[in-house]
């Protein structure tokens, strides 16, 4: 059995905001989807829209967190936060079986005379895509200026947070894909 199973529920956020009174309808993954956009709305971060558009669907994968004997079942909820001039922005949260709900923060590079020397914890990410199987987010930025330059970071999922795995930018406007790696971490 794999620890996650992708699943798109296909659920109205205005939906899910009048879930309350039917959640004793619902299986543990709507509960869980009701409580972590329930959360995303309480607990909005400064830099997200909120989400008022019916057609807005979170995503959700299915996870297992812990260890075999003592795992409990969870989702992996990304939240769509705000459009940007380069694609737009999710949140990530964790919503388990027993109504517990975290939102995941990302230590993102910071650049400074070509190097990554400093960090920042945000929750944020852009152009976010999620691979389940992997248990990976990946952001890639475009850099300002252009030209096909860009900065791509990769987390994965351990121990109930994203951590580093990757960061490389591609800081050459000659039209090739050829980004400098400057973080690698094997983090399994």
């Amino acid at each position: 059995m794999s620890l996650f199973t992708p699943r798109l529920l296909q659920i109205s956020t205005l939906a899910l905001l009048a879930a309350p009174a039917a959640a004793l309808d619902m299986d543990w993954q709507q509960q869980a989807l009701a409580k972590a956009v329930e959360f995303h709305q309480a607990n909005l971060p400064e830099t997200c829209e909120p989400l008022t558009s019916p057609l807005v669907a979170p995503l959700s994968f299915e996870l297992q967190i812990g260890e075999e004997s003592a795992a409990r079942q969870a989702l992996m909820v990304q939240l769509p936060c705000r459009r940007t001039e380069d694609g737009e922005s999710s949140v990530f949260l964790t919503s388990d079986q027993n109504g517990t709900v975290n939102r995941q923060s990302f230590s993102k590079p910071v650049l400074e005379d070509g190097a990554a020397k400093t960090f920042t914890e945000e929750f944020e990410v852009n152009n976010a895509v999620f691979d389940a199987s992997s248990r990976t987010v990946v952001e890639t930025v475009p850099l300002a200026g252009g030209g096909g330059t860009y900065t791509t970071t990769s987390w994965g999922y351990r121990d109930g947070r994203f951590h580093i795995m990757r960061f490389a930018v591609d800081a050459t406007e000659d039209g090739k894909d050829n980004p400098q790696i400057l973080i690698d971490n094997d983090i399994w």
